[in-house]
């Protein structure tokens, strides 16, 4: 037997286990002074024993015989790549099952005689694995709060020894931050976006709310939290809550000047009335969502939308580019657009929408809010949209266990934490060279419109932008 080849792997402890043919091996200890490594079968009544050197590659020597027989080559694979998977998911714990699956599989390209039914034993021990590592479910909102107020001092749970989970006196949302990012959130940025996702909060919570702040190119998540609605109130206290948790931890006074926020009258009134002088900005990505949900509630406007070249669907697509005027210009180019509106009873309830929430003086958001002349600055991104989609990418159901959200969130703060490092070495993050093109074209055409500013060219600037940030469905 000796000088056969020995293979590592790992036994469902997750300790390991020396491979040779057909039989398993566990260590046993050292022997002349550690140069040689006893390893004895794993079979309770069997002593067949093997040696191998520090490098546990080949056999140097054996004892003993085996009085039974071996294990097939399918068994001993199949163990491979279930205990692979679980030590992977345990070290990612958000990874889909599957996912983690594939990987192993072409990773390990001797895996040959896994069979389909394979894959589900495999997933069962994934899933049997992290239960056992996370704390058990709530199986109510109340027994939610004792656990969460039990273990948001617990090192696992904290980061970087800095306590990560706040929870207010009356249970009525969870926040998550750290002293690092409020410290950074009240003395380094000025624009702050606020943003939330629906599907992926935590088991009993209706929302994700999540506060990003932007400086030097980069956009930070720096504080979560994990609402049951999303009322003007609701909002109100955590504004509230955050501005106490900043003298609280940091000793720190939160003044919020510019808020970039979607188009929820909650949110715009609940931030109003905690920050008197705080500028209300919403980002076109959101007013494009708000304009592409009215068109697709409506058959005849949707059609006309997905078409190319039609009348109707163009004037349409038009709007997209009144975004990047001037506040004060928005009105007139409103009434340019009027001037030229098709012949459908569609096209006029369209219109009165618009101008009712969004032109008119009087309206929820008006052009103030969201247009202005196109230029380098954060209000033209979607990055908060673009966190939560990749934060939603991260789970393999709706409404996961909120432990493993946390330490989704965990994983996400380490992340946060270097780009707050970078900024403090005053790097800058450089824009990408298709969004650089795009912003760059976008300046260019409103030059090219703003030098002669006459109703032709500007319905040819808005049909041209307008077609560059369609809002569309997500």
């Amino acid at each position: 037997m000796e000088n056969k080849e020995i293979k590592i792997i790992l036994s469902e402890r997750g300790k390991g286990l020396a491979n040779v043919g057909a039989f398993k091996y566990r260590f046993i200890g050292s022997r002349k002074n550690g140069e040689l490594l006893k390893w004895r079968c794993t079979k309770n009544d069997c002593t067949a024993t093997i040696y191998s050197g520090q490098e546990k590659n080949i056999v140097l020597q054996s004892n003993g015989q085996h009085h039974h027989d071996g294990n097939s080559v399918h068994k001993i694979q199949r163990q491979v790549l279930r205990e692979n998977c679980k030590r992977r998911a345990e070290e990612s714990m958000s990874i889909q099952p599957l996912k983690l699956i594939r990987h192993e599989l072409l990773r390990n390209t001797e895996l040959t005689s896994i069979v389909h039914k394979d894959l589900k034993t495999v997933r069962k021990a994934i899933y049997d694995r992290r239960r056992n590592t996370l704390p058990e479910l709530p199986k109510s909102r109340e027994d939610m709060f004792l656990q969460l107020n039990l273990i948001k001092t617990q090192s696992d749970f904290m980061f970087n020894g800095q306590q990560f989970i706040h929870i207010p006196e009356d249970d009525s949302f969870v926040c998550i931050t750290s002293d690092d990012n409020l410290k950074f959130m009240t003395t380094k940025c000025s624009d702050l976006f606020a943003d939330g996702t629906f599907n992926y909060a935590p088991k009993y919570f209706m929302q994700l709310y999540t506060i990003h702040g932007f400086k030097n190119g980069y956009y930070l998540p720096l504080v979560y939290f994990f609402l049951f609605e999303k009322s003007k109130e609701m909002y109100k206290k955590i504004w509230l809550f955050l501005k106490e948790l900043c003298m609280k931890c940091n000793e720190t006074e939160f003044k919020l000047q510019k808020l970039h926020v979607d188009f929820k009258k909650a949110a715009h009134q609940a931030a109003s009335e905690v920050f008197e002088d705080v500028q209300l900005l919403s980002c076109r990505f959101h007013l494009g969502q708000s304009w592409w949900r009215k068109i697709n509630s409506d058959p005849v406007l949707r059609l006309a939308y997905t078409k190319k070249d039609d009348a109707l669907g163009n004037w349409l697509k038009v709007f997209f580019g009144l975004a990047f005027l001037p506040s004060h210009e928005v009105a007139d180019a409103f009434v340019e657009l009027i001037s030229v509106c098709p012949d459908e009873i569609a096209c006029t309830e369209f219109s009165d929408y618009i101008f009712n929430n969004y032109i008119d003086d009087g309206s929820q958001f008006p052009p103030n809010i969201w247009a202005e002349e196109p230029s380098y600055n954060p209000r033209t991104t979607n990055a908060a949209e673009s966190f939560h989609r990749t934060y939603n990418s991260q789970f393999y159901k709706a409404h996961p266990h909120i432990h493993l959200v946390i330490i989704v969130l965990q994983e996400t703060q380490a992340e946060t934490i270097t780009k707050i490092q970078s900024i403090a070495s005053n790097n800058h993050k450089k824009i990408s060279v298709i969004e650089n093109q795009k912003i760059n074209f976008t300046i260019k055409a409103y030059q090219e419109y703003s030098a002669l500013k006459n109703v032709d060219d500007l319905l040819k600037y808005l049909f041209k932008i307008g077609n560059k940030y369609l809002g569309k469905k997500i």
